[in-house]
């Protein structure tokens, strides 16, 4: 996959997210972007995960990008659930290759349940 088609998805995943949720926020009130519950830098397997996309306001994420681990991390984990968190933990461990623009785009659109 090309850094430009990266960079395409990144686009789409943040739109769909937010439309997704109506553009409300978890933690309450408008969101203005997508916060990735697992870094995006820790890998591809999480990176366009449709479930990783967690709505917030700019401020909601910058306390997510603090100085400190994330303000509202046991919130979101408890409004989430459980096997959530563990989904997302074990995926970032698989180690992703060679991933393929068009299976990742139908993910971010809800045509397939996964990419990898």
């Amino acid at each position: 996959m090309t850094k430009q088609e990266e960079k395409i998805l990144d686009k789409l995943y943040q739109i769909t997210i937010l439309s997704k949720y109506g553009f409300n926020s978890i933690l309450g009130g408008k969101a203005d972007c997508v916060h990735h519950y697992k870094a995006k830098a820790g890998g591809y397997a999480n990176r366009w995960y449709v479930p990783n996309g967690i709505c917030l306001s700019v401020k909601q994420h910058n306390d997510c990008h603090g100085r400190w681990a994330c303000k509202y991390e046991d919130t979101i984990k408890a409004i989430k659930g459980k096997q959530w968190a563990e989904d997302l933990e074990r995926r970032r461990f698989k180690i992703v290759k060679n991933l393929d623009y068009k299976k990742v785009r139908e993910h971010i659109l809800g045509l397939t349940e996964d990419y990898i």
